[in-house]
């Protein structure tokens, strides 16, 4: 009998208390929902999604000229001319190692190649990147102005070279970004472009084909080599190199902005 007067106590105690035990529930699941959502949107914000390079990157930035390219051509018996080329470079965008200005425009062609210009003629090249193991073509584009609104623009139309960092093919860290997932209201063709990096291994092939307007064409092949996971503000994403090299950038896990994926590769002669 007591059993029975216990087991009815019980069971009229969660008929009482059920509203109340549901609403600390939701309460917890929106909790934890706004935690979440709260991450989310602080590594969305402009200084965690696109930081700043750090100051040893952005130190020869005042004349246009890559990192770890001397200022002064007579600290480097590699740049003949002076322009902030090598003469290896100069091979690679087609370009007069003797003179420093080759299309005769009044801009040195390091400081064309560097922002994105042809060195040896009127406009842009046309520059496509691709990763044969995943079936990733994608125009190369190379925006100005490091804004947020200005790279998540030209990030509807493929993927970006980071403002500041090399041209593909110079001795030095060209930065590469991309989109492995985006928020399904935004337009664009290039959303999951990044979205296999992780699927890339030590000795993976990435390819970068310029044309020109001249008519001058060139590939660039690399090899990835390394692979990691970092947070959005690491200063590791910019690493300084003194050899031509690309780093891939995307958001990581997919369809989050928590943390950034990071995949290395080494030009390859």
């Amino acid at each position: 009998m007591k059993s029975q007067i216990k087991k009815f106590r019980q069971k009229d105690f969660w008929l009482k208390n059920f509203p109340k035990i549901l609403a600390i529930y939701w309460l917890a699941v929106f909790l934890i929902l706004g935690i979440l959502g709260y991450q989310i949107v602080k590594a969305k914000s402009p200084a965690n999604l696109f930081p700043s390079l750090p100051a040893d990157f952005l130190s020869s930035l005042k004349t246009n000229i890559p990192p770890t390219f001397p200022t002064d051509s007579s600290l480097d018996p590699c740049d003949q001319d002076g322009d902030g080329l090598k003469n290896e470079e100069e091979d690679i965008f087609g370009t007069d190692a003797e003179n420093k200005d080759t299309d005769g425009d009044g801009y040195e062609d390091g400081k064309e190649v560097q922002n994105g210009f042809e060195p040896n003629g009127p406009g842009r090249p046309q520059s496509t990147l691709i990763i044969p193991k995943l079936g990733v073509s994608a125009p190369l584009l190379f925006p100005q102005n490091n804004s947020e609104s200005s790279i998540l623009e030209e990030l509807k139309s493929g993927i970006i070279r980071y403002p500041g960092s090399a041209f593909p093919g110079q001795a030095a860290n060209s930065i590469i970004f991309g989109h492995s997932s985006d928020y399904f209201w935004r337009s664009g063709n290039f959303k999951r472009v990044f979205s296999g990096l992780n699927n890339l291994e030590d000795g993976d092939e990435i390819i970068i084909e310029l044309a020109y307007v001249s008519g001058f064409k060139k590939v660039l092949k690399f090899q990835v080599y390394a692979k990691e996971i970092l947070w959005p503000i690491d200063q590791r994403i910019f690493k300084a190199s003194d050899k031509s090299e690309l780093t891939l950038v995307t958001c990581w896990p997919l369809n989050t902005s928590l943390k950034r994926l990071v995949v290395r590769a080494q030009g390859v002669k």
